[in-house]
């Protein structure tokens, strides 16, 4: 890349979905108005494919702490004298970094590089509710709370995620942006009538859909749990798109319940859409989130949506719960109610699919491309002088 371009940092581009998403619909977005190159912390292949005109180039050093979770922490600060020295050959005047791992080494290295470029962070999740449950997050908050006020500004994907950086992180309010996730609404329209068949349900019945990591926090096992209980009173299915450590648990949590027969382990779907246009209702049942990408998806096909009142995205998302219903975090009654009404409540679902794919369209990719490109053209002028 030229001198005075931008880099975009993150920890690797392996994983499908999430922030490696929005990360590849940016580049794409952006890459013919400026100048850009891509740096991961690990050496991982991407999954995304990117412009030609786009170099990517990998960290390679200290890859074999990436696999555990305990030196994780430290990666974040062994990487800073190779990044460092990546980012002098490249003289970017910005640096966007995404995931707190590489937010952190964004902030180090421009120290340890003596360089003056603009530090600009991009979070993605609800930190605190995340790292705080045991030694290691905590580790990471102290190393978050450490440098990100030393970035010269911090883009939250949510209301409520900026609120977090100001309270439990010391992050002035100047310093912080809030920008949605983008969204492909034109895309997601053309693969949602794709592949019709293979979503439907061979038994005719409604079929509940969920679509995220299968981990503890996403709390599939809530859903499974009200699943059985609706599923007395009404015929029904629930399908859960995704992957992830808790499918073991939750498979025997199904069969424990007894509803293992209604209840379909999809893995990840690369077109999850098709799912979605055909659900009688999508469910969100995470104890916290940063903005659940899934919920907007879900809304975008036209599905009415249930969702966790949890911190962050869902109340703003849904607009204080007009365009979707909202309950408590880990009520499986309240969830049981929800998923009840809308089957057997005909108007109301429609409805709530209505109001939910109008609300759908605030989260465009040009409306949130606009956005990101303020913050590319903002004045560098005042970089290194954060803090």
């Amino acid at each position: 890349m030229d001198s005075g371009g931008i880099v975009i940092l993150t920890n690797d581009m392996a994983r499908k979905g999430g922030t490696n998403r929005v990360i590849a619909d940016l580049i794409w977005s952006l890459a013919p108005q400026a100048d850009i190159a891509l740096i991961t912390l690990d050496g991982d292949p991407s999954t995304y494919e990117y412009p030609p005109t786009v170099p990517m180039e990998s960290i390679q050093g200290l890859r074999f702490l990436s696999s555990h979770r305990t030196l994780r922490a430290i990666r974040s600060v062994g990487v800073v004298p190779r990044l460092g020295r990546m980012l002098r050959g490249l003289n970017p005047r910005m640096v966007m970094s995404f995931l707190p791992r590489a937010n952190i080494a964004n902030v180090l290295a421009r120290g340890a590089a003596g360089l003056s470029y603009r530090t600009v962070l991009c979070e993605r999740n609800y930190n605190l509710a995340q790292y705080r449950r045991d030694a290691v997050g905590r580790l990471f908050l102290v190393l978050m709370r450490a440098t990100y006020r030393h970035a010269d500004l911090i883009v939250a994907n949510s209301h409520g995620l900026g609120g977090s950086l100001r309270t439990d992180f010391g992050v002035p309010a100047s310093r912080i942006r809030v920008i949605y996730n983008p969204f492909d609404l034109d895309r997601i329209e053309r693969l949602a009538a794709a592949d019709g068949r293979a979503a439907a349900d061979q038994t005719g019945l409604p079929v509940i859909v969920s679509v995220g990591r299968l981990e503890r926090h996403k709390n599939q096992a809530m859903l499974i749990r009200a699943f059985a209980s609706v599923r007395r009173a009404v015929p029904c299915r629930l399908r859960l798109v995704g992957d992830g450590p808790m499918y073991r648990h939750l498979v025997a949590l199904a069969k424990r319940l007894q509803v293992a027969g209604d209840v379909e382990f999809t893995g990840w779907l690369d077109n999850p859409f098709p799912s979605l246009r055909r659900a009688a209702v999508f469910a969100l049942t995470s104890d916290f989130e940063g903005f659940p990408s899934a919920l907007v998806e879900a809304m975008a096909c036209a599905c009415p949506v249930v969702a966790t009142d949890c911190p962050s995205g869902p109340r703003e998302i849904t607009l204080d719960g007009t365009c979707g219903v909202l309950i408590p975090p880990r009520d499986d009654a309240a969830l049981t109610t929800a998923l009840h009404r809308i089957l057997t409540d005909g108007p109301f679902a429609r409805d709530l699919a209505a109001r939910g794919a109008a609300r759908a369209h605030d989260f465009d990719i040009t409306k949130v491309v606009r956005d990101f490109r303020v913050v590319m053209e903002m004045d560098g002028s005042a970089a290194g002088q954060a803090g």
